[in-house]
Formats: structure tokens, sequence, C-alpha cells
């Protein structure tokens, strides 16, 4: 009986010992090494319907739609055409059934495009989205988009799904943001067809 109290104490003393705070003497840094996973590249959708078949149960239809999509993933590049002064740069990317100069902007997270749902005077100098002549293109009626950034320049307009092709890249369904209107900074700009 006195040996099972003595492993009850040390094994509560223990928690305590690991529960408080670790006092560095001398140095007061240190680093833990990461271990690689090789060029494993993980994939939660993967992992998710691994997990649903492991125990004999059905997926459900969205993780199973993003586990194929993963699994099909694609690789690309495209070339761009930095504007002066790397203010912005452009490469050729198709919406629908039109080849547009986007800028590719890694500070916002929109996709959207001039389009024919502009004023045609604003269509002017751009090559133009039109979804009525995308067989690919699907209205989304219910959502709308306003996006303004910090210089004050915005842009707003209505949702289209489409497909969206950069480089070898393809997207099938890509939400698609149709201007249809501008702020007057982005009217003044003739050298790109929108943001990514």
């Amino acid at each position: 009986m006195h040996v099972l109290q003595a492993i009850i104490a040390l094994a509560a003393l223990a928690s305590l010992s690991l529960a408080s705070p670790i006092e560095l003497v001398g140095r007061r840094t240190f680093s833990v090494a990461q271990v690689p996973s090789g060029k494993r590249i993980r994939n939660g959708p993967l992992a998710m319907s691994k997990t649903y078949a492991k125990y004999a149960v059905e997926a459900p239809i969205d993780i199973k739609v993003a586990a194929a999509n993963a699994a099909a993933s694609q690789q690309g590049e495209v070339s761009n055409a930095p504007e002066a002064h790397d203010q912005s740069y452009l490469c050729p990317v198709t919406v629908g059934s039109q080849t547009l100069n986007l800028d590719f902007d890694t500070g916002s997270a929109d996709l959207w495009v001039y389009s024919t749902l502009m004023p045609t005077s604003e269509q002017r100098g751009h090559s133009i989205y039109n979804p009525d002549s995308s067989s690919s293109s699907n209205a989304q009626s219910d959502n709308s988009w306003t996006i303004q950034y910090s210089d004050g320049s915005g842009a707003s307009g209505t949702v289209y799904a489409d497909k969206v092709v950069v480089g070898s890249v393809t997207a099938t369904s890509q939400a698609v943001e149709a201007a249809t209107s501008v702020s007057s900074a982005f009217l003044k700009e003739t050298h790109n067809d929108g943001l990514l």
C-alpha cells in the first residue's frame, strides 16, 4: 500500500513540476528544430475524406468536391509586364472567353474586372468582360460587391461564376466581380482591366 501511495505522490509531484514555469539560468533563449515531413504536401480535404472512409461513413459532398479538386491541383506560371516603378504587375488572364490584363494585387483578395455592365464611357481603353458572351458565366443574383482601397479608390458591382485561366491553371467556376462602377482614379488608368 505504501508503494502505491509513493507512486501517486511522485506522479502528483511530476505533474506539478511540468505545470510550473521553468527558469532558465544563464542563456535566456532556446530553439526547437523542426522536423521536415519530406516533400509531402498537406491536403486537408483529402485527409478528411480518408478519415470518413476509415470509419465507413460517407463524406459530405463539399468534402468530396474539395478533395477531388485538391487531388487534381494544378501548377503553372504566368508572365507579367511590370508598370513604371513596379507600381503594378499586369498579367494576361482569360475570364470567360475574354483575355484581360489584370493587375496582380497581393494586398487584396478580390478578382474584379471592367465589364459591359459599366457605362460605355467608362469602358474606353480597356478590354472588357462581357458575361453575356461567355458560355460558362453564371450570374450569382444574390451577391454584390464593393471594395475601397486605402488611397480612396474603389469599385463595385455584381458577381458571376465563370471559368478563369491564369497561365496553365484553370478555375472552372471562379467568383468574378463584374464592375458596374469604378472610382475616378481607376478611370484615369488605361493599362489594367481589373485586379486579381
